[in-house]
């Protein structure tokens, strides 16, 4: 279900919200929610849900539609987010210099990625990508967030992480490095826009998939690392239609700024 809709997000989301409500409110009443698909896959295109008042039986018709791409803001987010220091060591230790491709990727961090041969250029893009993933466990960790499910290597599609908050909320993760100063790294917009509702909920998606979730279920993040800088800036979605800045670390003390008045924790 789009994540608005269920968490009452959005006008339509409060009426959805508002049926619940009522049906619960006395218990034993006729209510229900009917699933409509106009195609294969296992997301309904809409719901009519149905409930039995004094005056007769009352149904709405509600779009269960997901943009399919998180709006341009998602630079903005992150170029407005706190650029906040990288330990050397943490980068360090997430390193194995016996493994060919994290001896380059060193190389690259060190002394920038011109003095690379072409062919280990064009190599080194995963590599710093799989480097990012570990580094921002480590920082997500010293803020008390617990890894649930973590991506095992290069070669798989989808979300990067998935955290546990220590008011249990659940945050699937998207991370992007980079060894160019000054870059903030963009999200893929190939086959559906990263950390879209779209993107969350496909089947190939392993991290939500073998967590039995979907976009509704959770919250998301990026994170952004640039190893030439040595800095990490990150947002934050409740919604994965909006993205918001994180400006101080005290904002990950206290999420209920990012909850977003009358949603539900997932």
């Amino acid at each position: 279900m789009d994540a608005a809709l269920n968490r009452g997000q959005s006008a339509a989301g409060v009426r959805f919200r508002a049926m619940e409500a009522q049906a619960a409110a006395k218990p034993g009443t006729f209510y229900f929610v009917q699933c409509l698909y106009s195609d294969d896959s296992d997301r309904p295109s809409s719901f009519t849900v149905g409930i039995q008042t004094e005056t007769g039986l009352t149904t709405e018709d509600f779009l269960n539609a997901a943009d399919d791409s998180i709006p341009m803001s998602v630079s903005a987010a992150l170029r407005n987010a706190a650029a906040f220091p990288v330990d050397p060591d943490a980068v360090k230790g997430c390193l194995n210099l016996d493994d060919s491709r994290d001896a380059v990727f060193d190389q690259a961090w060190r002394s920038g990625v011109a003095i690379l041969e072409r062919n280990e250029r064009c190599a080194i893009a995963p590599i710093t990508g799989h480097v990012a993933e570990s580094v921002a466990e480590l920082i997500f960790d010293a803020l008390g967030w617990q890894p649930l499910w973590h991506f095992a290597g290069p070669g798989l599609h989808g979300v990067d992480l998935v955290l546990l908050t220590p008011d249990d909320k659940v945050f699937a993760v998207e991370v992007k490095g980079t060894l160019v100063p000054g870059r903030l790294p963009r999200l893929s917009r190939r086959e559906l826009a990263q950390m879209s509702g779209a993107w969350i909920d496909k089947p190939d998606n392993p991290g939500m998939a073998d967590l039995g979730l979907v976009s509704s279920d959770v919250y998301g993040a990026v994170i952004a690392i640039n190893f030439a800088d040595m800095t990490w800036r990150t947002a934050l979605t409740n919604d994965f239609i909006e993205l918001h800045p994180v400006t101080t670390l005290d904002q990950f003390n206290d999420l209920h700024w990012i909850v977003g008045a009358g949603a539900t924790d997932a």
